[in-house]
């Protein structure tokens, strides 16, 4: 009986640590995000980038507010255009 409230003991402590790790983890994480975030003016063209990449459009962004409010992140982009190729739909 003394064995098995050991290795409970020992497990429930190991779960709380890993709990402290991944919370004090989140937090970091957090933090650097309510850090970068009023800079990503600065790197629109990582995000316009990456649109371009993964959807195939050429998209272009004037400008992008980033800031953090009440309830999380919010972030406009500005005069946001897609460029007509060949292979957009046609309006009529």
């Amino acid at each position: 009986m003394t064995n098995f409230s050991s290795v409970a003991a020992y497990l429930l402590k190991k779960f709380w640590l890993l709990l402290a790790v991944l919370l004090v983890l989140f937090a970091l994480v957090l933090s650097a995000a309510r850090y970068a975030l009023p800079h990503i003016e600065h790197n629109k063209h990582l995000l316009e980038n990456y649109i371009n990449e993964q959807y195939g459009v050429n998209l272009t962004i004037d400008s992008v507010h980033a800031v953090w409010q009440r309830n999380g992140p919010s972030i406009v982009l500005n005069s946001v255009s897609l460029a007509k190729d060949d292979a957009s739909p046609s309006i009529s």
